[in-house]
């Protein structure tokens, strides 16, 4: 994906025989400069998603995914993708900060990071969370994130929606690769299917 940013662009006329060099107007027209400054910023955001029915009912899944219950079954499930989890501050609401240890399937290494708690919606189920400091951000991300939503579908079934939300500096498309969801899809389906064997004798499905 190509960034189209805003640029300014500063002509110049050099009258003949003279060093003076007075700025005429702003253009864009390439064919009426002798030379041109541009300046431009911009900034990727982009995001990445993975979607998982469920026939587990929203609220149940919720009751994992609100709190630390979500990072904490993820690592009791799949230690070998979440291999080390610390809690810094916090029980799990807004303001909670969080450290990880993650090898997403796929790759070589482990990356760990330091993520906040900066969203829990449980009228909405969804949870936002915000890397703050770590290898993900020495990767070179300006911004990198996850928001994870149950979708109710019905009194049996639902959706979770996994995403990864990042920014970065324009001309870095190979870290489009490092923000992907495959960590949060495995997760998503062993936490599914360990709703479905234990909470089966209390649910009504």
């Amino acid at each position: 994906m190509r960034c189209f940013g805003s640029s300014i662009f500063y002509l110049y006329s050099f009258t003949l025989g003279s060093a003076k060099s007075r700025t005429i107007r702003q253009s864009t027209s390439s064919s009426e400069f002798l030379g041109v400054i541009a300046t431009a910023e911009c900034k990727m955001k982009e995001s990445n998603s993975h979607e998982l029915v469920t026939d587990v009912p929203a609220s149940e899944l919720w009751k994992i995914y609100n709190g630390l219950g979500f990072v904490q079954l993820f690592h009791q499930l799949l230690p070998h993708v979440l291999q080390n989890i610390e809690v810094i501050r916090g029980d799990g609401s807004v303001g909670t900060v969080i450290k990880v240890t993650v090898l997403p399937p796929g790759n070589s290494s482990p990356i760990t990071y330091t993520e906040e708690f900066v969203k829990i919606d449980n009228k909405n189920y969804v949870k936002e969370t915000l890397a703050i400091e770590g290898e993900v951000l020495n990767l070179g991300f300006i911004k990198y994130g996850v928001r994870l939503e149950i979708i109710d579908k019905g009194p049996c079934s639902s959706v979770i929606k996994s995403s990864v939300v990042y920014e970065f500096d324009d001309g870095r498309p190979e870290l489009e690769a490092a923000a992907g969801t495959t960590h949060l899809a495995v997760a998503a389906r062993a936490i599914a299917e360990y709703l479905k064997k234990h909470e089966a004798s209390e649910a009504s499905c």
